[in-house]
């Protein structure tokens, strides 16, 4: 078999499998789709978002761990205004250096 053959079982596969799930979906009884439901709900958190710079995955439940994290920084006062950045800038001669940064982080970045 070659891989034309098997990208297309493959895709008739999944082609039928999808129409034997609806078709049984719309005969289910409630305790099943709750169950569907909380699948999706498990599925969904550890579907990936993104990438971080290295290449590893975000997944949507780490994307909420890091909301959670940084709006408590916020409410605690634990962040750098516009105006702090604006006027450390204006301070700059060319690039910005590491030590150039530093002096605006209160505590290291820990997601």
């Amino acid at each position: 078999m070659n891989f034309s053959n098997i990208v297309k079982n493959l895709i008739m596969k999944t082609i039928e499998l999808r129409k034997e799930l609806h078709q049984y979906i719309d005969q289910a009884d409630l305790t099943f789709l709750k169950m569907v439901w909380a699948m999706r709900l498990e599925y969904e958190k550890t579907a990936i978002a993104g990438y971080k710079i290295d290449g590893t995955p975000i997944t949507q439940q780490d994307l909420r761990k890091r909301e959670v994290a940084a709006s408590k920084r916020v409410k605690s006062g634990d962040f750098i205004t516009h105006e702090e950045i604006a006027k450390e800038v204006e301070n700059w001669e060319g690039n910005p250096s590491e030590t150039d940064l530093s002096t605006l982080i209160k505590k290291p970045f820990n997601p």
